[in-house]
Order: C-alpha cells, then sequence, then structure tokens
C-alpha cells in the first residue's frame, strides 16, 4: 500500500490556505510530495483540499491501495 501523510491549515477562519503531503511506499521511501496554496479559506477545507490532491496524484499514478493519516 501507498502511505499519504497529508496537512491544511488556514491563517484565520477563514484565511490565507494551504495544504501539503508526501507519498511513500511500505518501505518508507519517498514517492512523492505536494504542496499548494489554496487561496482563502477555512483550515478544514485546507485539510480536505490536501487528501483530494493527494487522492489525484495516486489516481494519475495508477496506484490502487492508499493508506492516509491526517
Amino acid at each position: 500500500p501507498i502511505k499519504g501523510n497529508t496537512d491544511g491549515t488556514a491563517l484565520g477562519s477563514p484565511g490565507h490556505a494551504a495544504c501539503g503531503g508526501i507519498l511513500r511506499n511500505h518501505l518508507g521511501q519517498n514517492l512523492g510530495c505536494f504542496a499548494a496554496n489554496i487561496g482563502v479559506a477555512n483550515a478544514l477545507y485546507a485539510e480536505l483540499m490536501g487528501v483530494i490532491l493527494a487522492i489525484e496524484i495516486a489516481y494519475e499514478k495508477n496506484w490502487n491501495y492508499l493508506w492516509f493519516g491526517v
């Protein structure tokens, strides 16, 4: 399985928001990472966007088994 660790934050509610994450294999090797500025949003939206972006990356790379830590 591919392990995804994502996080999102906002400076205010709403405020400037961003998210990021890392995707690793079962050996802990980095398979990919990302960071994104998502504009003005709240923290929950930023967290969800982090997971959505990680799923999009996994889909593009045809990775089928995902496990997330948020």
